[in-house]
């Protein structure tokens, strides 16, 4: 398998061209990963049986939660790395039931900040707006939707936390009126 066209490397003088026509007798383009996400649970189970095999054990199960974790992500590594998150997790946990915070750290992150989406509307008026005026609008979305919290409403943005003080800093925001007031009404 490879990521490179072999034809263009031929061409260029990188891949010899007698191993190009030995190899390519029935060539297959399977389409990365991520644009096939529904493949991703079977997969996972493939993997979960190999290695119960291959260590002599009985397969584990991956829950609701872990298997939505895994189809959120983008997997830049395709099918190997999900492989080696799923042997990593198989190892790693003692249970018949490998959950959500079983998976890998990137995997988990991402699952996470794939959670904090959130809509948001500005109305476009007829003379038009500028694009610091709609950065504006979004920061104080994202802040009344995190009630005020900043990392939170970082994230909603993909943004770090320094770089939404530094826009909150620009624009005047102030995040205090967007926290929620305790019921004391302090």
């Amino acid at each position: 398998a490879t990521n490179k066209n072999l034809e263009e490397e031929v061409k260029a003088g990188r891949f010899r061209e007698d191993l190009y026509y030995r190899l390519n007798v029935i060539p297959l383009n399977e389409p990365p990963l991520r644009e096939r996400k529904e493949d991703i649970p079977l997969l996972a189970e493939y993997f979960l049986n190999k290695f119960a095999k291959q260590y002599n054990v009985e397969p584990k199960k991956l829950s609701p939660r872990a298997i939505s974790a895994l189809r959120r992500y983008d997997w830049p590594g395709n099918v190997r790395q999900l492989e080696n998150v799923i042997h990593r997790a198989f190892i790693m946990v003692d249970s018949d039931m490998i959950d959500l915070d079983d998976l890998s750290e990137e995997v988990k992150s991402d699952s996470e900040t794939s959670s904090l989406k959130f809509e948001t509307q500005i109305e476009i008026p007829e003379e038009g707006i500028s694009l610091e005026e709609v950065e504006k609008q979004l920061i104080l979305s994202a802040l009344k939707k995190a009630k005020g919290n900043q990392v939170w409403a970082a994230r909603l943005l993909g943004i770090s936390r320094r770089r939404l003080q530094y826009r909150m800093e620009k624009y005047g925001i102030d995040s205090k009126p967007f926290k929620r007031r305790d019921q004391d009404g302090r």
